[in-house]
């Protein structure tokens, strides 16, 4: 088991995501956004589409791992686990000063 540790600012209450190395489907699969139209998921901006996306993200079992991968890498387009490209920012920047004190352990996608 492997934990992820994320957090937006020193300090701050961090994002835990526990990897589970024996699980036999990819977390993609239990996706709430599996079933979905993609196009509803690739919003920049808090527009009421978005909104609609950000509530499939919410009931989602796979949510910390969806955001996980996107923090980890860099996406900057879309919504990953609930957030917009801008809510994601903080998250980018304290996994990018993690990485560079060698104190980031990566996810496996």
């Amino acid at each position: 088991m492997k934990t992820i540790m994320l957090a937006a600012h020193p300090g701050d209450e961090a994002l835990t995501l526990l990897e589970r190395s024996s699980r036999t489907e990819h977390w993609t699969a239990r996706a709430g956004c599996a079933s979905s139209d993609p196009d509803l998921f690739f919003h920049d901006t808090d527009t009421p589409a978005a909104r609609d996306a950000k509530a499939i993200c919410r009931d989602c079992p796979v949510a910390a791992e969806c955001l996980a991968v996107a923090v980890q890498q860099q996406v900057r387009h879309g919504i990953w686990g609930g957030l917009l490209p801008s809510e994601r920012r903080p998250l980018h920047a304290a996994d990018a000063r993690n990485r560079k004190s060698g104190r980031h352990s990566r996810a496996h996608g």
